[in-house]
């Protein structure tokens, strides 16, 4: 598709626009918006590579901007501002092309329509799924629906029902077709998520469809330039139809027609390629080297495009306790993040004790503390021993012909599912399904959360609402000594929790009451595992567990990093925080701050004096602290005595995500 018209009006060519393809290769889904734009503006669609026989596919975003950058110059130069246009991947495509454009002295204008934030897989997915998915990207395009789909084995049968979808009579020639295109789909969607956008010095116009899940936000941090954000009716593959086109050109040739402000041109700092990598998988895997290069930067860092990165302990403890900080509640969302209430993660969530500020916050607080005092969680002492006594019977039992067992299957997890279900009351019965809604919802802790990662937990908190409301509901007629008969009858006076207050509470304490201890406890394992010489003398007095769970707390904290944002002007270890400005406390770099921590790189039972930020601070601090401390000595003692010849059985498989830090895998031989 190209549209190249002469401007008979003004006697000159349009200006160009260049229009990256869609995630099936087509750049065709521009047609109506070229028609549009063809008196005022030239529309360049550039296709895939691949859509060919004998043309391999481009395998990464970077690879493609490069390909069609070079495409671009062969009859010439490219003026000196460029326009570029993309829809869904095709806007990550152009942002990348954005950047190689800057680079080489060009000033951009970006137009991306309802592009979503990249992020990587967690695993690779199977041939089934992505014919399902390119199945549904056909269909939505044309505006029919699959409806319900059932997984084929058979590529081109699965092929063949597509193209009956479409209407069309399947024939070896439209199968061969159909099957080039699921090539490129397949290698363009890898490519797509497994892309991590760089900083971008442009000015960005960003259409959104008023029915998708598209989170603004997310592009902020990396843009240099205005970022202007605007809502057209429609869905995502309707977008650029005939009901929203109009409109949709109407906010390019506004946006088009304001003139370019020169910018002085800079380079990254230190610190906002550090942030960057902490947002690809080396980084995940490793953030230590990037916490150390922001802290030698200044342990409070205010970065080029966007949040204040705080990595100092004191920075940090301040920052936690601050008045003058506070985490994003409804009210703001409702503001900033509109249909935010659409996904039940997000309601959980932005509802909870976690986005909750004074003085909800403290009211809240106040009700939860009593059901959480200190002689309730020592009393569970007894409980904890005997579930973690269950847990190691699970572990000899598979570990007794000397094969490899894996310590967050058997353990690390099933404990603390098992001591929160005990505590709130959930029947035995129902803690093993549990588990798999419950891990879907723990990416909420995470500050870069995958689109793909929120639907997934939607889907389980559809699960697990309904049924904690039917538990709270039981408890109500008939009450129990456990918490959620504790929370029921907690009152301030005459306060007490609503029943919405009262199950997003249990919702919360249910996944964070979990969660942490999870990845406490495989972190810390690991952690002794590598350090011998510490081992040693955990084994050698056990009364050392409690040290082992304060130093991995620190060491490998689970919890890596939180966020707040300035309330008013404020500062933080001297430097100026502006008011609304968003602040990432890491937490992780905290704990390893050498002005605090001697040789923090060093893991050490013996380390005493500075406590340790792994539970938070200040009017957050983490209400369970005590409950995951008490399941964390008491696993590090009985694991350790009762396998004193563990060891690790080849690499442990980290979780891809900064927060929570953990494993899921942990594969050891008992001996």
């Amino acid at each position: 598709m190209e549209n190249k018209r002469e401007n008979t009006k003004a006697g000159v060519s349009p200006l160009p626009i260049f229009c990256p393809h869609a995630v099936s290769g087509s750049a065709s889904v521009y047609g109506l918006l070229a028609a549009k734009l063809k008196d005022d503006f030239a529309l360049s669609g550039i296709q895939s590579a691949g859509l060919h026989p004998g043309v391999a596919p481009h395998t990464s975003i970077p690879q493609m901007a490069d390909s069609y950058l070079d495409a671009l110059t062969r009859n010439g130069p490219l003026p000196s501002v460029v326009n570029i246009a993309g829809w869904s991947m095709g806007g990550a495509i152009g942002w990348e092309m954005g950047r190689k454009l800057v680079a080489l002295g060009h000033r951009v204008r970006l137009l991306m329509v309802d592009t979503q934030y990249p992020q990587p897989f967690t695993s690779t997915p199977d041939d089934a799924e992505f014919l399902q998915w390119f199945t549904e990207d056909i269909l939505g395009s044309v505006g029919a629906d699959a409806g319900p789909w059932k997984p084929v084995d058979d590529q081109d049968e699965g092929l063949s029902r597509l193209v009956e979808l479409l209407g069309l009579q399947p024939s070896p020639a439209l199968i061969e077709d159909f099957r080039l295109r699921l090539a490129v789909f397949r290698s363009n969607m890898l490519a797509a998520f497994s892309y991590r956008p760089g900083p971008l010095d442009a000015d960005v116009l960003l259409i959104r469809a008023a029915s998708s899940q598209l989170r603004p936000e997310r592009w902020q941090p990396l843009l240099r330039g205005d970022l202007s954000v605007r809502t057209v009716a429609g869905t995502h593959y309707d977008v650029l139809g005939p009901k929203t086109v109009d409109e949709v050109a109407r906010l390019i040739r506004g946006h088009l027609a304001t003139a370019v402000q020169p910018r002085p041109r800079r380079g990254p700092s230190a610190a906002d390629v550090a942030f960057l990598e902490l947002q690809t998988r080396a980084g995940i895997d490793d953030p230590y080297p990037s916490y150390d290069t922001l802290r030698r930067t200044a342990p409070v860092c205010l970065t080029s495009h966007g949040p204040v990165l705080v990595t100092g302990y004191t920075a940090a403890s301040q920052a936690l306790r601050s008045a003058d900080l506070a985490v994003d509640d409804a009210a703001r969302m409702d503001v900033h993040e509109p249909g935010w209430r659409s996904s039940p993660t997000e309601l959980v969530m932005g509802q909870s004790l976690l986005h909750r500020n004074p003085p909800e916050h403290t009211r809240l607080r106040r009700l939860v503390n009593g059901a959480f005092v200190q002689r309730r969680i020592q009393a569970l002492r007894g409980d904890v021993e005997r579930l973690v006594a269950e847990r190691l019977d699970a572990v000899a039992s598979h570990g007794a012909g000397g094969g490899p067992v894996d310590l967050h299957e058997l353990l690390a997890h099933p404990l603390p599912v098992s001591v929160i279900a005990e505590m709130l009351g959930i029947p035995a019965s129902d803690r093993e399904w549990l588990r798999g809604p419950a891990s879907a919802v723990s990416v909420v802790f995470d500050i870069f959360t995958s689109e793909s990662d929120l639907s997934l937990s939607d889907e389980a908190l559809r699960t697990l609402g309904p049924y904690l409301h039917d538990l709270i509901e039981q408890r109500s007629r008939s009450p129990r000594d456990d918490m959620i008969s504790a929370l029921l009858a907690a009152h301030d006076g005459t306060d007490a929790l609503t029943r919405e207050e009262l199950l997003q509470l249990v919702l919360l304490l249910f996944i964070a009451g979990f969660e942490t201890t999870v990845n406490l406890l495989t972190n810390g394992v690991h952690t002794l595992l590598r350090h011998p010489d510490q081992l040693a003398l955990l084994r050698a007095d056990p009364g050392l567990a409690a040290a082992a769970v304060e130093e991995t707390l620190r060491y490998e904290s689970p919890i890596q990093a939180t966020i707040r944002r300035a309330l008013r002007d404020t500062t933080l270890d001297g430097v100026r925080i502006p008011s609304g400005a968003p602040v990432v406390v890491f937490i992780g770099a905290a704990q390893r701050d050498p002005e605090q921590f001697e040789e923090p790189g060093r893991f050490s039972l013996a380390r005493t004096g500075v406590k340790n930020l792994g539970f938070g601070g200040g009017i957050h601090y983490c209400v369970g602290a005590a409950l995951a401390r008490l399941e964390g000595e008491i696993v590090f003692r009985e694991l350790f005595r009762r396998f004193p010849r563990l060891a690790l059985a080849g690499d442990p498989v980290r979780r891809p995500v900064l927060n929570p830090r953990g494993y899921s895998s942990l594969s050891v031989t008992i001996g």
